[in-house]
C-alpha cells in the first residue's frame, strides 16, 4: 500500500515519482518493489525503474555470474535473491527501461578515504574549525535522513513488524552473498572476525583472574584511553555514513530520477511513473531534493546509465 511508499514528483515535468524502501535482501521488501513495478506496468504506467546501483557493480556482478559455476548460480539466484535483481527482471518483462542511479562506487570508495583523512585532521585541529565542520555534517547527515516535513518514512516504517520479523533472512544473505560471489576474500575476512572474537573473550578470561587491587590503578587511565578511542570511531564511522555513503549518494540518486522524468537518459518520451528501488536510509533525503528541484540537473549526470 501507500503507506509503505513515497509519492512525489518532478516539479519541472509533473511526471510522478514512486521511491520503494527496502531493507536490502529483504524478502518482504523484495516483494514490495516486485508489487509496485507489475501493478504500474500491467496498467501501461511504468515510464522507467531507476535502481540504487551503479554500472561498475552491476557489470561486476554480471561478469561474477558468468564465472560461476552451475552450483554456485542456482544458490545464488534462488536463496540470494535481491529487490534489485528482481526489479531489473519485472521491468524488462514489460520492456521497460532500467536505470542505474547511483554513484559510481569508484568515486564513493575514493570520498569515503578522503573523508576519513579530513575527519581525523579536523579532530586534531579544532582551533582551525575541524569540529565545526564534523558538526555542521553530522547536522547534514541528520537532515538528509529525516528529510522533508511531510510523506516521509517515519521511525515505525523503519522498523516495521514485517521488516523485523524478516530482518534474519537479510542478515544470513548478506554474508552469504558476499561468501558465494567473492570466496577467496571473504573467508579470510569471516575466519579474522571469528579469531578476533576467540580472542576476545581468551583476554577478558584472563583480566578476571587478575587481582582487583592490581588492576585498581590502571583503571582509570584505561578507561579514559578507550572512551577517547570510542569517541574517535563513532565520529569517524558517523561522518563517513552520513557523507560519502548517505548524503552525497542522494544527491546522485535524485539526479537520476529527474534525468529520468525528463528523459534526459537517451530514453525515448513515454508517459508514466518513474519508479525507485532505494536503501531505507535514502528514501526520505531522495524525496526531498526531487521535490526541491525546479531545474534540469547539470548536463552528464544520466548518459550511459542503462542496466545491461
Amino acid at each position: 500500500g501507500d503507506a509503505r511508499v513515497l509519492r512525489c514528483r518532478d516539479a519541472a515535468t509533473e511526471c510522478p515519482v514512486v521511491l520503494v524502501p527496502c531493507m536490502h535482501y529483504n524478502p518482504v521488501s523484495i516483494a514490495l518493489a516486485k508489487d509496485v513495478i507489475q501493478s504500474l506496468a500491467s496498467n501501461g504506467e511504468l515510464k522507467a525503474v531507476v535502481l540504487e546501483s551503479c554500472s561498475s557493480r552491476w557489470n561486476n556482478e554480471q561478469t561474477l555470474k558468468g564465472d560461476m559455476s552451475d552450483f554456485q548460480l542456482r544458490l545464488y539466484s534462488n536463496l540470494l535473491r535481491n529487490e534489485m535483481q528482481v526489479s531489473a527482471e519485472e521491468a524488462r518483462k514489460f520492456d521497460r527501461p532500467v536505470l542505474l542511479g547511483d554513484q559510481s562506487i569508484e568515486v564513493t570508495d575514493q570520498r569515503i578515504r578522503q573523508v576519513a583523512t579530513e575527519t581525523l585532521l579536523d579532530l586534531l585541529t579544532p582551533w582551525r574549525g575541524g569540529w565545526k565542520r564534523i558538526q555542521s555534517d553530522l547536522v547534514l547527515g541528520i537532515d538528509a535522513i529525516r528529510g522533508g516535513d511531510h510523506g516521509t518514512l517515519t521511525f515505525g516504517d523503519f522498523f516495521s513488524l514485517n521488516l523485523i520479523v524478516n530482518m534474519a533472512v537479510s542478515l544470513f544473505r548478506y554474508p552469504s552473498a558476499l561468501l558465494i560471489r567473492y570466496p577467496v576474500q571473504t573467508l579470510p575476512v569471516l575466519s579474522a572476525i571469528i579469531l578476533a572474537t576467540i580472542w576476545s573473550g581468551t583476554i577478558d578470561s584472563m583480566s578476571a583472574s587478575v587481582p582487583a587491587a592490581d588492576m585498581a590503578s590502571e583503571d582509570l587511565p584505561s578507561l579514559l584511553a578507550s572512551m577517547a578511542v570510542s569517541a574517535v570511531e563513532i565520529v569517524l564511522f558517523a561522518r563517513i555514513l552520513f557523507i560519502p555513503i548517505l548524503e552525497e549518494r542522494n544527491r546522485a540518486l535524485a539526479e537520476s530520477i529527474l534525468g529520468a522524468c525528463r528523459n534526459e537518459a537517451g530514453l525515448a518520451s513515454h508517459q508514466g511513473t518513474v519508479v525507485a528501488i532505494l536503501g531505507m536510509a535514502h528514501c526520505n533525503g531522495v524525496k526531498q531534493l526531487v521535490e526541491e528541484a525546479a531545474h534540469p540537473p547539470p548536463d552528464g549526470g544520466f548518459h550511459d546509465r542503462a542496466a545491461q
